[in-house]
């Protein structure tokens, strides 16, 4: 079963963002949740792996109205497919501008998560205390205003704060074009040699010389 960009996260190209289970559905065939979506592995547990199209993973919106998007079909599929279900069924739930099947219900899911993640970010904005989150949340706000045109007026000084107060947090608080020149100046400043990046209690750690 798939998943398609049509949702807050996405940018609705009719690819799709994500599928488990299986790709091709059969109206002839039965399906059963265990061995058709989940299967067990040799320590016990089950799995429903989720194969997520490489390109989602560049926006943190879109990671998270598509996994909230899956979660929620799997989550149906996993309570009415205890039993042999038709594939013609299957096909009923998960197909597009359908109301009221999984599909449809998904992608309220991942529309609800993606603005539940965009008031936390807003919140977190707001309640900024320290003097480096200051300048991420002030650049922010004049990237947002239109004050400042260039991606690089925003990301110096956000790549500066980052590494000098130890939070790799404060990267996700910018938005995705600034998050994608942040990216782009790093590989530079470490292919050049005055920047260090590592990893530290789990944490990305960048060092500016």
């Amino acid at each position: 079963m798939a998943s398609s960009r049509d949702a807050l996260g996405g940018a609705g190209s009719g690819e799709f963002d994500a599928t488990y289970g299986h790709n091709l559905i059969n109206p002839r065939k039965q399906y059963k949740f265990e061995g058709d979506i989940s299967s067990k592995l040799i320590i016990g547990e089950r799995r429903a792996p989720v194969y997520i199209r490489l390109g989602v993973l560049e926006s943190d919106e879109h990671i998270i109205q598509t996994v909230a998007h899956e979660i929620s079909e799997i989550e149906e599929a996993r309570y009415a497919m205890k039993v042999l279900t038709s594939g013609r069924t299957l096909l009923d739930k998960t197909l597009p501008n359908i109301k009221g099947n999984w599909h449809y219900d998904a992608v309220t899911a991942g529309d609800q998560a993606v603005n539940a993640f965009r008031t936390t970010i807003k919140l977190r904005i707001l309640t900024m205390s320290t003097e480096h989150e200051k300048i991420i949340a002030d650049r922010v706000k004049m990237w947002n205003e239109g004050s400042v045109h260039f991606a690089s007026d925003v990301a110096y000084p956000a790549i500066r704060a980052i590494s000098e107060s130890g939070k790799g947090d404060l990267f996700h608080l910018l938005p995705l074009p600034i998050q994608t020149e942040v990216r782009e100046l790093v590989a530079q400043f470490v292919a050049d040699g005055v920047m260090e990046v590592g990893v530290k209690g789990g944490m990305t750690e960048a060092n500016i010389s």
